[in-house]
């Protein structure tokens, strides 16, 4: 869906790619009883292509944040003991 999307040229055209896919979600949802709402949910900006969550507010640009530290445990690569 994502490559449909990208290659529509109209919105128009997104439009149908999203009701087509809201269709499928829907009948798959029938098959394992769950009831969705027949028309898809309103659009949204989404994440689009910027920085995503977290890239704004403390540690923003600073390489801190979720990630940065590396983890806990002995770190990468293997020591020797000697």
């Amino acid at each position: 869906m994502r490559t449909r999307m990208r290659n529509a040229t109209t919105e128009e055209e997104r439009a149908r790619i999203r009701a087509e896919e809201h269709a499928l979600i829907r009948e798959r949802a029938a098959a394992q009883g769950i009831t969705m709402p027949e028309t898809p949910p309103a659009q949204g900006q989404g994440l689009g292509l910027g920085q995503g969550p977290g890239a704004s507010g403390a540690g923003a640009g600073s390489g801190a944040g979720p990630g940065a530290a590396g983890g806990m445990g002995q770190g990468q690569g293997r020591m020797n003991k000697r």
